[in-house]
C-alpha cells in the first residue's frame, strides 16, 4: 500500500475543493453582487431586471471587475492627495 499516493489524493482533492469554494465565493459572491449594485443604482433599479439578469452574467461580472478597480484606483489617489503633517525637525 503507497501512503504517499493516499495522502497526495486526499489532500489533493481538498485542496481543490477548498480553492473552487474561495474562488467561487471571491467571483460571484463579491464581484458579480458589486457589479449588480452598481448597476442597478446607476440605472435606477431598471437594469438589470428579470432574464436579462440571467443573460448577461458575463457582462455584470465584468462591470463589477472595472468598478472594483475604480474604487481601488480612487481611494489610493485621495490617500496619495492627502497631505501630510509635516515631521518636527529638531
Amino acid at each position: 500500500m503507497d501512503w504517499e499516493y493516499i495522502l497526495v489524493s486526499i489532500f489533493g482533492g481538498l485542496l481543490k475543493l477548498i480553492k473552487l469554494i474561495l474562488i467561487d465565493f471571491i467571483v460571484f459572491g463579491i464581484i458579480y453582487w458589486y457589479g449588480y449594485v452598481i448597476l442597478m443604482t446607476l440605472s435606477f433599479g431598471r437594469y438589470p431586471r428579470g432574464l436579462k439578469r440571467t443573460d448577461d452574467e458575463n457582462f455584470i461580472g465584468f462591470f463589477g471587475v472595472f468598478c472594483l478597480l475604480m474604487t481601488v484606483i480612487i481611494f489610493l489617489g485621495i490617500d496619495a492627495a492627502a497631505q501630510q503633517e509635516p515631521t518636527a525637525v529638531k
